[in-house]
């Protein structure tokens, strides 16, 4: 149990900032790779609220991916904890955009790039409380 409890901390703890980079890249990239279609499917092809929610998805799956391999078999509710959380994570940036937005009157790039980081740290703190259960 307890490396179990020390694996998901540290693992949790490396997610963020993984994820939290990959998404950064994966901002420009569809820019930057000529608008390549393959591309757009996983990086947001435009400036939209929808569009932007893959830099989170999709850093996130891949990650979730590895430490399946690496670790996840372990724990019988391993993917279902880690899909919770990104829900979670998914659920928070629209809801917090649309809901700052309507009493702002706009957007604040400021703002949008820390419920960003504020989203992959809540999908991996919520995915992290519940495999701590198993």
């Amino acid at each position: 149990m307890r490396f179990i409890r020390k694996y998901v901390f540290w693992s949790s703890i490396i997610g963020f900032f993984v994820v939290s980079l990959l998404g950064t890249a994966f901002h420009d990239w569809y820019r930057l790779s000529g608008e390549n279609p393959l591309v757009g499917f996983l990086a947001p092809t435009d400036e939209s609220v929808p569009q932007h929610l893959k830099l989170l998805l999709f850093p996130y799956l891949l990650y979730v991916l590895g430490e399946f391999c690496w670790f996840g078999r372990r724990c019988r509710s391993f993917l279902w904890s880690r899909m919770i959380g990104l829900l979670c994570g998914l659920a928070v940036i629209p809801l917090v955009f649309y809901a700052y937005t309507l009493f702002v009157g706009h957007s604040i790039l400021t703002v949008d790039i820390m419920l960003f980081y504020f989203a992959v740290g809540l999908a991996f703190y919520v995915s992290a409380k519940r495999l701590l259960k198993c």
